[in-house]
């Protein structure tokens, strides 16, 4: 549950910078579209907004990384289990 809830804030911190990012390019007092978008690219409340989603992924990532090795620690465990059987029939 902590892995989806970590990705569901993925994707609501990725969707408000992107509409954080609109909004500051529509509104820009700049003329050009290069100068809108550089304009946007650098204001401080598109920063914060990619701040918050670079950390959402962050946590993700590392959520992640947990549920692989308990993954991987499992299928270790499962092999051992396996050949500790197949040593028992052996000596039988």
């Amino acid at each position: 549950s902590d892995v989806g809830a970590a990705r569901a804030m993925v994707i609501r911190t990725k969707y408000k910078a992107e509409k954080v990012w609109a909004r500051l390019f529509r509104t820009s007092p700049e003329k050009t579209v290069d100068a809108r978008k550089a304009w946007a690219d650098e204001h401080d409340e598109y920063d914060a907004a990619m701040e918050a989603y670079a950390q959402a992924e962050g946590r993700w990532e590392e959520l992640k990384d947990q549920k692989n090795k308990a993954e991987l620690v499992m299928e270790a465990w499962r092999t051992m289990s396996s050949n500790e059987r197949s040593v028992m029939r052996a000596t039988r």
